[in-house]
């Protein structure tokens, strides 16, 4: 199946800190909102993990649940998040959970690698198998 393309776009983010250390060492807790508009279109709730290291620079991970269509057909489908960041730019690498697919999505892999800089809308490319 060939590759999709989509603007992502952040509706709301919350971010609260579970531990830090004097010398910036943190770790964050994040749940965040974004849209999808485009071939996949919908909404999709997130839940991080964020680890910032002394110098500004960290990683995460965490999961998404996106709820909406794919060609205009409906389904569901939950996403693994790996990523780093710095002072510019996010970088993620998102992938499909294999067997939480629904209705559209149901056994079809589905991800992205991507460079967030910026406030959005950032456009993706999908990739589908």
């Amino acid at each position: 199946m060939p590759n999709h393309t989509t603007q992502y776009r952040l509706a709301d983010w919350k971010e609260s800190p579970l531990f830090e250390r004097d010398d910036k060492v943190k770790v964050t807790r994040v749940d965040a909102e974004f849209n999808y508009e485009g071939e996949l279109e919908g909404s999709a709730f997130l839940g991080y993990l964020m680890f910032y290291a002394a110098d500004g620079t960290g990683t995460y991970s965490g999961w998404e649940r996106f709820t909406g269509t794919f060609h205009g057909l409906p389904g569901e489908v939950i996403l693994a998040h790996q990523g780093s960041f710095d002072a510019q730019a996010v970088r993620a690498k998102v992938s499909a959970v294999p067997g939480t697919g629904t209705g559209s999505l149901t056994g079809i892999g589905l991800g992205y690698e991507v460079r967030f800089e910026g406030h959005g809308p950032y456009p993706l490319t999908l990739e589908v198998e």
